[in-house]
């Protein structure tokens, strides 16, 4: 029974695409760097891996979409609606990784374990290949960001860019304009939107202005154009 918006169709479909994209990298990367052991069957090297994963990907879907079901207590229907689907949509997408997207995992485990291609994996490779070393981001950040981020000097630096930073932040909030543009909620191939260009360039004349009539008594019939003529 909640009302959707196109707002909400614009935008939830890329925040669950930003949120789920972080769960499933950090899930295949925790499978290239736990290898299966010798003792180990197929299912027990998938449930090793989505055990050490799983908890830190079920803590951050529950937080963000509590931060998102405790927006719904605003008093705005827009925001409420937003909130509401946004957090049932970041639980729904857990549930996918944990179910779907795992199942394809191991799918695609037990393909590289038999030596088979990617697109073609009906295919079968003469050789195995060799086990895949060290990647070139894992290279860069431990043998050279995390060291030099470590320095003394280097520390010291970042502390005061981020404090300069943070204070620049602070003054300009006041110079934030604060306000939806109509212009920018259409879509550009929207009837409303020339509408609202039209109506911003021909009659923008000032702050609109409302006259509200008290009818309650049935003194004018707006049937008549005599009636009509009073208010106009």
């Amino acid at each position: 029974g909640v009302p959707a918006t196109l707002i909400i169709f614009e935008i939830i479909p890329f925040l669950v695409l930003a949120v789920g994209v972080d769960n499933i990298f950090i899930l295949v990367q925790t499978y290239q760097r736990e290898p299966r052991q010798e003792f180990e069957s197929h299912a027990e090297h998938v449930g090793r891996v989505v055990g050490e994963v799983a908890p830190s990907m079920l803590l951050c879907s529950v937080t963000d979409s509590t931060c998102f079901f405790l927006g719904a207590l605003s008093d705005m229907p827009a925001v409420r609606a937003f909130a509401l689907y946004a957090g049932m949509a970041l639980m729904v997408d857990f549930l996918m990784q944990i179910t779907c997207f795992v199942s394809l995992l191991s799918l695609d485990m037990s393909r590289q374990e038999g030596g088979r291609f990617d697109i073609v994996c009906c295919v079968k490779r003469d050789k195995k290949d060799e086990p895949a070393g060290e990647g070139f981001l894992y290279i860069l950040f431990e043998h050279y960001y995390g060291p030099f981020l470590m320095k003394k000097w280097i520390r010291a630096l970042v502390i005061v860019i981020f404090f300069g930073w943070a204070c620049s932040s602070v003054a300009v909030v006041p110079k934030i304009e604060i306000g939806l543009d109509q212009e920018l909620s259409m879509p550009d191939h929207s009837f409303v939107l020339k509408y609202i260009t039209f109506l911003k360039e021909y009659l923008s004349v000032g702050p609109p202005v409302y006259f509200v009539v008290n009818n309650t008594q049935r003194q004018l019939n707006m049937s008549l154009p005599e009636d009509q003529n009073k208010l106009c």
